[in-house]
Formats: C-alpha cells, sequence, structure tokens
C-alpha cells in the first residue's frame, strides 16, 4: 500500500495551496475580487459576493459561485462549484473556507487532477473533507484512481483511506486503507504509519517463499514511526525447516546532524542452533565535513557452541570546502571458525588548493590480509605531489610508492602459482616538467630515484618525450588525414638506454555519397632496453581497415584488422542493418577468419510489426566452421481482439540443448489495467499478473515453480515509493 501512501502524500502537498491565499494576504500582495453582484453587510465587517465571483492574488486564481468575507474575524468562504487554480494544479471542491488567524483551510469534497513523475496519465484524487494547516493536514473520506469513471459514474479500481493524518516532513497516519477492484475490496490495512523522511522505511509487503536451505518461509515488516519522528522496522520471520526469526532495524536520529541506525537479527539453522546478526551505523554532518562509522557482529552457533563468527568495523571522514577536498577511510574484516580471515583496509586522498597556481595532491592505500594456510597479503602504495601550473607549463614534484594492479586482483592472488613480476616501484624523489604548445609540440622532461620490489633495484632515470596532439588536414573535398605521435628516450645511471616511438595515423576518404573508407595504423617501436620490469615497453604495429556505407535504407560495415608484427590478419566482421519497410527491419552479421579462408559464424534477425500491438522478431547464430546451429531467438506479439493479446519470447541454445529464455503470456488490457497469465519453462513457473498501466512498476503477481514452490511479488507495493 506504499502507492496509496505516497500518492496522499503527494494530494497532502498539493492542498497547501489552498493556504497560499492566507499567507498572500498577509504579505499584503494585491487580491483583486470580480462578481456580478457586491454588497456590504453590518457596516465595513462583512463582505457578500456573488455570481462568477473570481479571486486572484499572484498566480493564483479562486472562483466560486458565492464568497463571504467577514474582516473582523478574518474568515474566507467560497461556495458553489469551487476551483483552485494556479500554474501547477487544478483543484475542484463544493466549499473553501479560510481562517486568516489560524491558517487552517478547509475543502468539502475535493476533486483534483493531478500528474506525477512515474505515472503514465492523469491521477483523479477526492477527498470528502481536507482541513490543512501549517504543520497538520487531515483529510477525511481519500479516494485515488486513474481510470475515468464510466457513463455511471464508477471505475474500474481505485484505493480509499478512511482517513490520513499528515505531518509535513515527519510521518503520515492512513486509517482504513482498502483497494477496490470494480467494488470489490480486495486488501485491506486497518492502521499503517509512515514516515515522511528521505530514508525512512516505507510499507513491506510479506514475503512468501521457498528454498531448499529453509524450507518454506514467511517474511513479515512491520514499520513504525514514534511521535518523536524516530522511526525503524519490527522483523517477523518464520522458516519451515529453520524455525522463527525475528529482529528490529531502528533509526534513532535522521535530522540536520545525521543518522544512525540499529540492527538486530536471530533466526534459527540447520545445525540445530541459531544465526545472529548486530550492526550499528552513524552519519555526522559537521559542516563541511562528513563522519561515518559502522560495527557489524555476526555468528553461527550450535548444540556445542560458537562455530563461527565474523567482526567489522568501518570509519569514514570527508572534507569539502572552495579550496580542496579530503577523503580517509578504513575497513577491517575478522572471521574465526572453520576458516580464517583478518583484513584491514586504510585509504586516503587530499587535493589542495595553494596560492599562486601551486597546489598539493596526495593519496595513500594500506592493504593486510592474512588467511589460514596462504602466504600473507600486504601492500602499501602512496603518492604525494607539489604541483604549479601555469598557462604554459605545468611543475611536479613527486613521491610515490606505486602497488602492481595485479596485486589487487583477488582472482590472481588465489592462484597459488602466481607471482608478479614486480610488487611495487618507490620514485623518490621524481621531479616532471610539462610544457605545453612550444612549437605546437608538447614537452616533458623529468628526472627521477626508482627502487623495484622485490628485485631491490635501485636506479635513477632520465626521461625527455615529445608529443603531438591530433592534428587533422582534409585533402580536397572528400578525404582527411589525421596523426598524433610521441617520441620518448629514457636514460638510466645503470648504463641501459630506451628510446620509445609511438603514432597513430588515420585516413579517412568518402569514395561515394553512403560509402567511406576508413584506415587506421598504429605503431610503436623500441630500441635498447630497461634495468626494471614495470616500465618495459613492447613493439606494435597494426593496422584497421573499416568500409561504412549509410543511408536512410541501409547501413552496412566491414572490418579488419593486420598485424605486421605477426603477420597475421584478424576476423574480419561484417555487419548490416536493412530497412526493407517503415514495419520491417532486416539485420545480419558474420565473422570471417581471413588466415584460414574460411567463414566462422553469420547471425540474422528478422523484426517485423504488421499491426499495432503486432510484433515478430526472429533470429538465429549459425557456426559455420563446426557446421552447426548455435541458438535461435524468438519474440512475438499478437493482438487477439477484445483488448486480449498473446505473446512468445524464446532463446534456445543448441550447444547446452536447453532454453536460455523461455516464456509464454496471454494478456488481457481492462481499462486502465492489465491481467496477465505468464509461463516460464526455463524456470518452471507460472505466473498470473496484475498490473496498473499508469504506474510502471505496479506489478503483483502470484506464482507457483518447480517442487510446488509458492512465489509472490509484489513490486506495486513495495517498489514504486
Amino acid at each position: 500500500m506504499q502507492l496509496v501512501a505516497s500518492l496522499f502524500r503527494r494530494l497532502a502537498v498539493l492542498l497547501a495551496a489552498v493556504m497560499v491565499f492566507g499567507g498572500a494576504a498577509r504579505a499584503a500582495e494585491p487580491v483583486s475580487v470580480t462578481a456580478r453582484e457586491y454588497s456590504l453587510w453590518d457596516g465595513r465587517r462583512l463582505f457578500l459576493a456573488e455570481g462568477d465571483v473570481t479571486v486572484r492574488y499572484g498566480e493564483a486564481v479562486i472562483t466560486a459561485d458565492f464568497m463571504t468575507y467577514d474582516a473582523e474575524a478574518r474568515y474566507a468562504v467560497f461556495e458553489g462549484s469551487v476551483v483552485y487554480v494556479d500554474d501547477e494544479r487544478e483543484l475542484a471542491g463544493r466549499r473553501l473556507a479560510y481562517d486568516f488567524d489560524s491558517g487552517e483551510a478547509v475543502f468539502d469534497e475535493l476533486d483534483a487532477v493531478l500528474y506525477s513523475d512515474g505515472v503514465d496519465g492523469p491521477m483523479f484524487v477526492r477527498g470528502e473533507r481536507v482541513t490543512a494547516t501549517e504543520d497538520r493536514v487531515f483529510i477525511a473520506g481519500g479516494r485515488l484512481t486513474t481510470c475515468e469513471c464510466d457513463d455511471k459514474g464508477r471505475v474500474a479500481y481505485h484505493f480509499s483511506a478512511r482517513e490520513l493524518e499528515i505531518y509535513p516532513g515527519d510521518r503520515m497516519i492512513v486509517r482504513g486503507v482498502t483497494f477496490y477492484e470494480h467494488g470489490v475490496p480486495l486488501l485491506y490495512l486497518p492502521y499503517l504509519v509512515l514516515s515522511l523522511k528521505e530514508d525512512a522505511s516505507r510499507f513491506d509487503m510479506p514475503q512468501i517463499g521457498y528454498s531448499e536451505r529453509t524450507g518454506w518461509y514467511v517474511k513479515l515488516t512491520y514499520n513504525y514511526v514514534l511521535q518523536s519522528g524516530l522511526y525503524g522496522a519490527l522483523l517477523l520471520d518464520y522458516f519451515q525447516k529453520l524455525g522463527p526469526g525475528a529482529g528490529v532495524r531502528h533509526t534513532y536520529v535522521d535530522d540536520e546532524t545525521g543518522r544512525g541506525v540499529i540492527y538486530l537479527y536471530g533466526a534459527g539453522n540447520e545445525l540445530g542452533g541459531a544465526d545472529g546478526s548486530a550492526a550499528w551505523q552513524r552519519r555526522w554532518t559537521l559542516g563541511a565535513a562528513t563522519v561515518e562509522a559502522d560495527a557489524g557482529y555476526d555468528f553461527v552457533a550450535g548444540p556445542e557452541g560458537i562455530e563461527r563468527h565474523e567482526l567489522t568495523w568501518g570509519a569514514a571522514l570527508s572534507h569539502r570546502d572552495g579550496r580542496g577536498t579530503f577523503a580517509a577511510d578504513a575497513d577491517y574484516r575478522a572471521v574465526l571458525g572453520h576458516k580464517y580471515l583478518e583484513r584491514l583496509d586504510l585509504r586516503g586522498e587530499l587535493h589542495r588548493r595553494l596560492t599562486d597556481g601551486w597546489s598539493v595532491h596526495a593519496s595513500g592505500e594500506w592493504f593486510d590480509e592474512r588467511r589460514e594456510f596462504v602466504e600473507p597479503r600486504r601492500w602499501l602504495g602512496y603518492s604525494a605531489e607539489l604541483q604549479r601550473s601555469a598557462a604554459a607549463y605545468t611543475l611536479a614534484v613527486r613521491a610515490e610508492q606505486q602497488v602492481n594492479p595485479d596485486l589487487k586482483d583477488d582472482e590472481k592472488a588465489a592462484d597459488p602459482s602466481y607471482e608478479p613480476s614486480w610488487r611495487h616501484v618507490s620514485r623518490l624523489p621524481e621531479v616532471e616538467l610539462r610544457l605545453r604548445r612550444m612549437a605546437g609540440v608538447d614537452l616533458q622532461f623529468a628526472a627521477v630515484r626508482l627502487q623495484e620490489e622485490p628485485s631491490k633495484l635501485t636506479a635513477l632515470r632520465g626521461e625527455a618525450q615529445a608529443s603531438l596532439a591530433t592534428r587533422t588536414w582534409r585533402l580536397g573535398r572528400a578525404a582527411t588525414v589525421s596523426l598524433s605521435g610521441l617520441g620518448r628516450a629514457r636514460f638510466y645511471s645503470t648504463g641501459e638506454r630506451q628510446l620509445t616511438l609511438q603514432s597513430r595515423a588515420g585516413f579517412n576518404v568518402q569514395l561515394a555519397r553512403p560509402l567511406t573508407f576508413n584506415v587506421q595504423y598504429n605503431y610503436r617501436d623500441v630500441w635498447g632496453g630497461t634495468p626494471f620490469y614495470f616500465d618495459r615497453v613492447s613493439p606494435q604495429e597494426s593496422a584497421t581497415l573499416r568500409l561504412n556505407w549509410r543511408t536512410a535504407a541501409v547501413t552496412a560495415s566491414a572490418s579488419a584488422t593486420y598485424n605486421f608484427l605477426t603477420e597475421r590478419w584478424g576476423n574480419l566482421t561484417a555487419n548490416a542493418t536493412v530497412r526493407a519497410a517503415q514495419n520491417l527491419t532486416l539485420r545480419a552479421g558474420a565473422s570471417y577468419n581471413v588466415e584460414r579462408g574460411e567463414l566462422q559464424r553469420v547471425v540474422g534477425t528478422v523484426d517485423w510489426r504488421p499491426a499495432e500491438d503486432w510484433a515478430v522478431r526472429l533470429g538465429a547464430q549459425y557456426n559455420v566452421a563446426r557446421e552447426e546451429l548455435e541458438r535461435v531467438d524468438a519474440d512475438l506479439q499478437a493482438a487477439l481482439g477484445g483488448g486480449w493479446k498473446a505473446g512468445l519470447t524464446a532463446i534456445y541454445d543448441f550447444r547446452n540443448m536447453s532454453y536460455a529464455r523461455h516464456h509464454m503470456y496471454i494478456a488481457h488490457d481492462a481499462d486502465c489495467r492489465e491481467i496477465r497469465l505468464r509461463w516460464d519453462q526455463a524456470k518452471g513457473e507460472v505466473w498470473l499478473e496484475y498490473h496498473i498501466t499508469a504506474f510502471p512498476s505496479s506489478r503483483v503477481a502470484v506464482g507457483a515453480g518447480e517442487d510446488n514452490k509458492l512465489l509472490f511479488e509484489a513490486d506495486v507495493l513495495s517498489e514504486f515509493l
């Protein structure tokens, strides 16, 4: 019922527009009143207007059949076909009363047509009586639907609430919420309290399901909001194989100073014991700084005691002002039990602008991990740089310890046979000067003392580099040439020398109006060597050829790459899209092995839309080299008349002899709702779905899977808001 709550919450916000009248009067803004007849009663106290009454103030207009204003009591009443209009909303009702002293507005028989992001089309809202003040809105007899009334004033579905009590920015109390389908009540909630804070919990539908570990389960979440504005959720679960589970998630502070949350949960386990979790989170907002901290404890207990427990904690600090930023965080995790793990991560980063173009940049990271029967992993990486930037140059002085990125790859680190060629390299210190646009060329000079681990090799390295940014020249009207390049020389105190030249050149020509030809050439050559592992460079030389054809009806391309060093061609790939008609599109692709002279694989699809609500998409992938069909795709939709339609989506993998995806459905569009019966053959599930079309996420579904598992999903109630 979050959908109900949020949409009535939107209504409450819009009703604040009623109070604009009083705000405008207090601010002494110009107010104009027109009517067919005016009169004053009892001297100057009572002002009456009758017939086509129109009151204008600012952007707002109120029209009514009759208006009364009591100057002494400062009380205005509009009656008969009352309409309130401004640049954002239109509200209509039978009677509107406003007390200028108390700021209370009362709107009887309110009707409104509202629009909102995330809702496809208008929402029709009604309230029998709406009472609004600055700090409270009360709605009696609220109703909402996205369906227009039929000739007899009936709607296909609607939500209703007996009472809504709203405290803006804090909480909303909803009493007697009911969902009606063709006048039949299908769902009822007697009482509901929702927080209106941005991060607050919302209403959660019960979760019903089945898993091999837990058996059947039911998960209930009861959200609560205390009078103080604090809120949370009680978690009440039951698992067929594990027994009951219970917990609480409580937000004990949520204001401009930050947010704090406590979480406790416990449930039975398959060992005959219990699993437990406890967590704490806190965020402090201190002006330009933010501090965050969290801690958690989890355990798995058996009949004889704790089998496994895990401790985590973390902390973070960030600061941002007009001159720079600073951030630091730490994470710790320890697992004890059948396996042992202890891990610590520390990170920090600083960027600060000084004076006269000077700035400082610093970062660091520390990692330490220990596992049972595995060598410990640890590293320290840091970088500190003092930089001065000007229009023509940048001067930098830095100290750095660079960590091999492979050490941070958990997959490589888990391989006991993997040993990186280098672990880290230290630059203590490095001086770098970059000159921009010197005769059209960027120049860079650097000197650094390097030490590489684990070889412990130490040497000085000098570097000079010249680079040319990409330049483009036009050759006539149909062709262009582009070129970029780099030359770099490195000198080591060990006596080695290394020269690297690399360039990228491109040639593009329009052979005909729809046909273009492009060549991209990449070249890199290296002379000499380096005593280190981390800065080794390998030669490279390749060319990529591409043809493109583009018209309104046909788009096609073909490309291949030749490696001059291996003297081998890569595969030639070709793709084409043909718009054979307004409702018919053909697509094809192929891969050709140039070296072997054989076709590798071809794919093709047909996309045909013969009429509204009709769609046919068929595709296939064929491996020519193996002479086998690898995959077939189908996506079909057909209109059956009377609001009914049917569809099929299927992907069959011939290599695994199974469906990667396969579901069929039959659906009925029933006046702003859709009811769908869907069978998912790949997952072995049958679903009955109900969807309000105005709300993209408003899907309620009940299904049955293999082993008679019951499945339930309710996006409309737990995700929309």
